[in-house]
């Protein structure tokens, strides 16, 4: 129970700042460097994406395609799918390393790599040891693609967290999807009791999708822009039903940052600028 009286599990005694796939704003997204980055900066949870490459190995990406953030068109021409999209489940492991994870647009930086999760989580515990608690968010990324591919990412991820000790601490880890289905698997068919957060898009959810998301979750992950088309009334009622409330996704605007702790009373928020969010709660 959080020192609060709530049942958030602690050491969640003040808002939580996620790093949004890292220090994000600063590096290429999803890199150990990025990472390492935003724990420095004062985060207290470090959000990888997770996706399989082709031989089933989970490896830090938000994307289920690598072209957006890496030079696999040059490095591998000829091999995108009907679509032109280069999928990561269609590359090996020692494929993925081979390439440059630049950042896409935001950066077009070079000598970065891919990490596994694995190596992310590594890192994630060393630094937990230097700096003090910090915990990772990971988002399964596109379960029923992965289950089409056969592919079985949810058992996948549970099994490394498993071994890690982050599935069963809801204080240090928190698992993310937008695919309910994977959420209920993870806790019924996995015994996973980290916290699970459903993430949401498009209308708010009504009072009896916000019940039902109660059943199965313990925290949402809502736009901003949803918190703020219901004037914040999405935040009081999830709360009351006993959801924690980690919207998504703050940039370098730290009065609105401010806005959303101290107006809006969320439990914590996704930015990609780590530093400016932890400023934002704290001052």
């Amino acid at each position: 129970m959080g020192s609060d009286g709530s049942d958030r599990p602690s050491p969640w005694h003040k808002p939580l700042v996620v790093a949004h796939r890292g220090a994000s704003g600063y590096l290429p997204e999803h890199t150990l460097e990025s990472y390492a980055l935003a724990a420095g900066m004062g985060a207290d949870f470090l959000e990888p994406d997770v996706v399989l490459t082709r031989d089933h190995v989970p490896i830090c990406l938000h994307d289920v395609h690598l072209e957006r953030v890496t030079n696999v068109e040059r490095c591998f021409p000829g091999r995108s799918r009907e679509d032109g999209r280069f999928y990561a489940l269609d590359f090996a492991l020692d494929e993925v390393r081979s390439l440059s994870a630049t950042g896409g647009q935001r950066h077009g930086m070079h000598g970065f790599q891919i990490p596994t999760l694995e190596e992310m989580i590594s890192m994630t515990v060393h630094l937990e040891s230097k700096l003090g608690p910090l915990g990772i968010a990971p988002e399964i990324k596109s379960p029923s693609l992965h289950g089409e591919a056969g592919a079985p990412i949810v058992r996948i991820v549970a099994d490394l967290l498993k071994a890690s000790g982050h599935a069963t601490d809801p204080s240090r880890c928190i698992l993310q999807s937008f695919e309910p289905k994977a959420l209920v698997e993870l806790r019924q068919d996995h015994g996973v009791t980290a916290t699970l957060l459903e993430l949401l898009s498009g209308d708010p959810p009504s009072a009896a999708e916000l019940v039902a998301i109660a059943a199965r979750a313990d925290a949402i992950g809502p736009p901003k822009s949803m918190i703020e088309a219901t004037a914040g009334q999405l935040v009081k009622d999830a709360q009351a039903l006993g959801l924690v409330v980690i919207p998504y996704t703050f940039r370098e605007d730290e009065s609105e940052t401010r806005r959303y702790f101290r107006d809006y009373g969320v439990d914590g928020l996704f930015s990609d600028f780590t530093d400016v969010a932890v400023r934002a709660r704290d001052h």
